[in-house]
C-alpha cells in the first residue's frame, strides 16, 4: 500500500496581534524580549507576516484604506537588550514605512 506523505514547509505565513507598541510599558522595559511595531496604527489594522524556521523574516501591514504596505525590520530589537543571539537575531523591532524619519 502506497501512503503519500505531505512536506510540510518551513516557511510560513500567519496574521500577527502580539506586537508590544509604544503605548505599552513593556515596549520601554529593555528586558522584555517580545516583538515591537512602531507603526501609525498600532495594531488596529491587518498585520500578516511570514517566517521560515520559527523566525519571522518579513510583515505587512494594512493602512486605513486596507492597502498593504511591507513593515521595515530593524537590525536589532530597540529598545531590548538580550535575544539577539537567537536564530535570525531572535524577535524583532518593525516600523511602519515612513513613520520613523530615516526609515523608509
Amino acid at each position: 500500500m502506497n501512503t503519500i506523505q505531505q512536506d510540510r514547509s518551513p516557511i510560513y505565513v500567519f496574521e500577527a496581534h502580539d506586537f508590544l507598541t509604544p503605548s505599552d510599558p513593556d515596549f520601554w522595559n529593555p528586558l522584555v524580549n517580545r516583538a515591537r511595531l512602531t507603526s501609525p496604527y498600532g495594531t488596529t489594522t491587518r498585520i500578516v507576516c511570514s517566517g521560515f524556521h520559527g523566525v519571522t523574516t518579513n510583515c505587512v501591514q494594512a493602512d486605513a484604506d486596507g492597502n498593504p504596505h511591507a513593515l521595515k525590520r530593524l537590525p536589532f530589537n530597540f529598545p531590548n537588550v538580550s535575544g539577539s543571539g537567537a536564530p535570525g537575531d531572535g524577535v524583532s523591532h518593525w516600523v511602519y514605512p515612513g513613520f520613523i524619519p530615516g526609515i523608509s
